[in-house]
């Protein structure tokens, strides 16, 4: 089976989900899937794609699916990729290292084999996927691992940039030489390491790689515990196994301190929902509380000094 045109149609109904398994598995790495229908039923699913220098770049789509990476599909494999997944039909729901999202069409998510996930739609899904090594995003941008499970609105100016090249590169790239399609994936992998560097995700880089893999355990830690107003310097210190002294010391070459970084991944939550028009917000006030700001005109005074617009007329001009 070759993935570059692979279609279950052409399968008997009664092998059809465990090829669809098997040539995900041959496309992009080692998962294991789950689909509601029975095995005597029918299930559609197409992939058609191509490579281009480094990187793999397929349209996928299928029936309702369910995509487990767990540790041992993890063991199998030496080499670790980033997936770029863009829906362009239905929305899909991503899972990794306690962070959830939904990402709907115009948008995209970033996705890591190196840690296990959980990836579903509830309906006939399509999308675009761009398979991109692991290292080769990492040369571009230390904390690519820290981006992943974050939905990258399209409507934005560097993540529509992005989309854009994306949608040109896919519209004449099997015209070009081949020397033109690795120097074009390699561009594209630029813009994309652009797009994650503008968006405030993840802190600067620490002054040592120990120091480094400590500030991505504590990013993790901080992210997926951004709700709760008792989220403390001394409990970040106590969850990740270090004094609070040496936190303190880690995040000196970052330019943060912990509460200013803390301040900053909130204020970028709450923005992000508020431009946004699909993301239904019932008030100012229970945005601010979602996201452990526990008085609203503190946080309408800092949201404003912080991006220079009053929450109100970010939420006002998005459903313009």
């Amino acid at each position: 089976m070759n993935y570059s045109d692979f279609s279950t149609n052409l399968i008997p109904k009664n092998r059809q989900f465990e090829s669809w398994n098997d040539i995900v598995t041959d496309t992009y790495f080692s998962l294991t899937l789950e689909t509601k229908k029975k095995s005597c039923d029918e299930f559609c699913g197409r992939i058609h794609g191509e490579e281009l220098g480094s990187i793999q770049i397929t349209t996928l789509a299928s029936d309702p699916t369910t995509y487990h990476r767990d540790r041992f599909d993890i063991s199998k494999e030496n080499q670790d990729y980033f997936l770029v997944t863009i829906p362009n039909v239905s929305a899909v729901s991503f899972s990794q290292n306690g962070k959830n999202v939904n990402c709907r069409p115009g948008d995209f998510i970033l996705q890591g084999s190196a840690d296990p996930y959980r990836f579903l739609y509830d309906e006939p899904a399509q999308m675009t996927v761009i398979r991109i090594p692991g290292d080769e995003l990492r040369d571009r941008i230390k904390s690519a691992d820290d981006f992943c499970a974050r939905s990258f609105l399209g409507s934005t100016a560097s993540n529509g940039l992005f989309l854009n090249y994306l949608e040109s590169l896919l519209k004449f790239s099997k015209d070009l030489p081949d020397t033109a399609k690795l120097k074009i994936s390699e561009q594209l992998i630029d813009l994309l390491a652009l797009t994650m560097d503008s968006s405030d995700e993840a802190l600067p880089c620490a002054d040592s790689a120990s120091q480094e893999a400590h500030l991505h355990r504590i990013n993790n830690y901080i992210n997926h515990n951004l709700s709760s107003p008792n989220l403390s310097p001394q409990q970040i210190a106590d969850q990740c196994g270090i004094s609070l002294r040496y936190l303190h010391q880690i995040f000196k070459p970052t330019g943060h301190t912990v509460a200013s970084w803390i301040k900053e991944r909130r204020l970028k939550q709450c923005y992000d929902a508020l431009a946004d028009p699909r993301r239904p917000i019932r008030s100012i006030a229970e945005l601010a509380y979602r996201w452990g700001f526990s008085d609203q005109s503190h946080f309408s005074r800092v949201f404003k000094n912080r991006f220079d617009i009053p929450p109100g007329q970010v939420r006002a001009n998005a459903l313009k």
